[in-house]
């Protein structure tokens, strides 16, 4: 029996690596379509040469090389025989008291179908945020939009027309689309849009939001267009999180859809790492099939009377994308529910399990998720003491991110053993598991109320491991008795929860990183259950194993991730640097708003704690690095007053700011004398909750920006009047930056702002 035992368990243990493996084969996209294969399909080889000449360097709105690329784009498009015209209009996007705008330049083409319906929008953004090339983001949508044009405009007409809308200003703030949505006369004539958007340079593009009644989208995804990944649990959770796209405004007119995203590589979103060389070409072909297939289908879809009825989807194995009702859902809860009555009528019966111990196991397994929760976050505070440039990463999501996930299931098996161990060694399994499922159970009832398509993360996976359980409890199958039958079922029961629970730990840890580890940890905790059934498997061979393996896990990702914290020319270090000039007072100051001052920025500004940005902004909140910077004149907008009249006793002012040479974007700061009616031309919705103090302005006319206010009195009113350009003065720039440096993401980087105070 002794021989048998370790046999058996050896085998569960290669079954079970091997299902891991499998599993992790489907993360990876696939292989790239060469450039010589069949016309009709997707080839990421012929695409690449779109995606270099996009993504050749940074071009966000307003910078010459935008212009560039929207004029590459629009070429291509009238070269294929599209209806192509730039629609030029302003966008806005309030937030609270501030208004985010900006003058669009979006490129509408129109691939005409053969019969009069409801068209198909395909959505990506061609403005890249101002220190990035951007590749990935979203350089890859825009080359996978030209190659799928060139194959639908050589291939037989399709039934619905195609519009492909290339917008401007989503960087700032969904501007492009905005401006789409209430100035494109065919709004209501579109049936679905499909947007396609990144948050890195790798991976499987992922379906993660869609709009509501979206059972018929998610049905036809999964009949006509193989590879298909997305989860309803994910549109679940970003529904609760504070991120935007441009489908978050076609979502909001009420438009059909869905939006889908590559997350992996995201130390290099936003970054000057985000270049062709550096995106993985498989993440292109792949967004470039899923792309192919579903215009396809939706163009010769009749979309114009479509199902009203949302659905439950998800992957349960590979790119298997299932999709079903609400009834079904329900169905398949009520079916776990009786599946846990089984397992507890096995266990009273055969195993001699009572309510207390079903209850101290369920107080074991919430204890012992509440002692990993507080080790992650000892070993968090730990990590960022130890690599404080960590801090500079965005979500904590630096280079050697990936290795710290070993050590984060280190860490929960090394919590299993210890708890296991120390309190629970000597207590029934049986109470253990079935006090663990119980309180999976509470979780599966309440994610059904809080995130009705998401509760399917709980029961799918509870289905077998309830089955499995219920079964060895009835029939007493034990370890010691029949090695082979137990390990073969355990290896049933685990599959399910490694498709599902295991994939999307990792996705969420790919998300939220070293910032948040506690999301993936909550989905690496549900295998602890598990492991109280695995343990006498494991124990044949070892019963130290699972301790070892926990040490060796914990190890060997810090290991790893220590061994490529350095910079080099290839993980190079971000920093941040901008150069503010106050033409009132003729003072300038160098700024930085990084979490950690690394040793280059330091030699610009000494500071040994952040202070107020009160030089600029007086009236915010805003902590940042300073130091006083040489003074060195620069060009600024110049304002003049178009019309100046009194109304009831109010000025009511017309103004025109030209701006300075090169200028990107302004903020006006409106005291509380001013009150702003319009910009560009465009009335601002009067918001009785909060007063407007912040104009935010992108990519502003040349000729200048016409703003109308009125100003309380007849008094003069102040109006502070910031200017943002590209690039730091080079002459100031003593220390130039070191190989393995880089200037990080974000408007407040790598540029000269500069200030002054009109009196109107």
């Amino acid at each position: 029996m002794p021989g048998s035992a370790k046999l058996a368990a050896l085998f569960f243990a290669i079954a079970i690596a091997v299902a891991i493996y499998f599993i992790g084969r489907e993360l990876v996209p696939p292989e790239v379509v060469p450039a010589n294969a069949r016309p009709a399909a997707f080839s990421a080889a012929r695409a690449f040469p779109y995606l270099e000449a996009v993504a050749r360097e940074p071009h966000s709105s307003g910078e010459p090389a935008h212009a560039r690329v929207r004029a590459y784009i629009t070429g291509f498009c009238e070269e294929h025989g599209l209806e192509t015209r730039v629609q030029t209009a302003v966008g806005f996007n309030r937030r609270d008291y501030r208004l985010v705008a900006g003058e669009a330049h979006n490129i509408i083409a129109r691939l005409k179908g053969g019969t009069p319906g409801k068209a198909v929008l395909v959505a990506a953004h061609y403005d890249s945020q101002p220190n990035t090339p951007g590749a990935g983001d979203n350089g890859c949508a825009v080359a996978s939009m030209m190659e799928t044009i060139d194959l639908l405009a050589k291939g037989p007409a399709l039934r619905n027309d195609v519009i492909f809308l290339f917008t401007d200003l989503e960087e700032p703030g969904q501007l492009g689309a905005e401006a789409f949505v209430n100035n494109y006369p065919g709004i209501d004539s579109i049936g679905i849009v499909l947007n396609f958007d990144a948050r890195g340079n790798a991976g499987m593009n992922y379906i993660f939001e869609t709009s509501g009644a979206n059972s018929w989208i998610m049905k036809g995804l999964a009949a006509a267009v193989p590879g298909a990944l997305g989860n309803s649990l994910a549109c679940e959770v970003y529904k609760h999180m504070p991120n935007a796209s441009d489908f978050t405004v076609f979502k909001n007119k009420g438009i059909p859809g869905w939006n889908t995203a590559f997350i992996e590589g995201y130390s290099n979103y936003h970054s000057m790492t985000d270049t062709p060389g550096n995106l993985d070409m498989r993440t292109l072909q792949h967004q470039g099939d899923l792309m192919l297939a579903a215009v396809r289908y939706f163009a010769d879809l009749d979309i114009t009377h479509a199902p009203d009825a949302d659905a439950v989807f998800f992957n349960p194995s590979g790119s298997w994308l299932l999709v079903y009702s609400y009834t079904m859902d329900n169905i398949l809860i009520a079916v776990t529910m009786l599946l846990f009555a089984a397992l507890l009528t096995a266990a009273f019966l055969r195993q001699g399990l009572t309510v207390k111990w079903l209850l101290l196991g369920a107080a074991w397994f919430l204890l012992t998720i509440l002692v990993f929760s507080g080790l992650i976050w000892l070993l968090s505070k730990w990590l960022f003491a130890a690599y404080p440039q960590y801090l500079n990463f965005s979500v904590g999501n630096t280079y050697n991110a990936k290795y710290y996930l070993l050590s984060l299931i280190g860490a929960g098996l090394l919590v299993f053993v210890i708890m296991y161990n120390l309190i629970a060694r000597r207590w029934r399994s049986t109470g253990l598991f079935a006090g663990a499922m119980l309180v999976l159970l509470v979780m599966m009832l309440a994610a059904k109320f809080y995130i009705p398509s998401g509760a399917y993360m709980l029961y799918i996976p509870l289905i077998p491991v309830l089955s499995v359980t219920a079964w060895i409890y009835w029939f007493d199958i034990r370890f010691e008795r029949r090695p082979y039958l137990y390990a073969a079922a355990l290896v049933l029961q685990w599959w399910l929860p490694l498709t599902l629970w295991g994939v999307f730990a990792y996705l969420l840890y790919v998300v939220f990183s070293l910032s948040f580890p506690f999301a993936a940890a909550v989905f690496i905790s549900l295998f602890i259950p598990l492991l109280i059934l695995v343990k006498p498997v494991l124990d044949a061979l070892s019963h130290r194993l699972l301790a070892v393996l926990a040490i060796c896990l914990l190890l060997a990702g810090g290991i790893m991730a220590h061994i490529y914290a350095a910079n080099t020319t290839q993980r190079p270090a971000a920093t941040q640097l901008m150069y503010g000039v106050n033409t009132d007072a003729k003072e300038a100051v160098w700024v930085s708003t990084l979490r950690y001052k690394d040793d280059w920025l330091s030699r610009y500004i000494p500071a040994a704690a952040k202070s107020p940005f009160n030089e600029f902004y007086q009236d915010f909140d805003y902590y940042v690095w300073k130091n006083k910077a040489p003074y060195t004149a620069q060009q600024a907008a110049s304002v003049n007053v178009i019309q100046d009249t009194l109304v009831n006793g109010d000025r009511q002012l017309k103004l025109l700011i030209v701006p300075g040479e090169g200028t990107n974007s302004l903020e006006l700061l409106l005291t509380d004398k001013i009150t702003a009616a319009s910009v560009a031309a465009r009335n601002i919705a009067h918001d009785p909750r909060t007063r407007l103090g912040r104009i935010s302005f992108f990519a502003p006319p040349r000729e200048g920006l016409q703003l109308e206010c009125r100003v309380k009195g007849k008094d003069p009113a102040r109006l502070l009047l910031i200017e943002s350009r590209r690039g730091l003065p080079p002459h100031l720039l003593e220390n130039r930056l070191p190989e393995n440096m880089i200037f990080g993401p974000d408007y407040m980087s790598n540029c000269l702002q500069v200030k002054q105070t009109l009196i109107l």
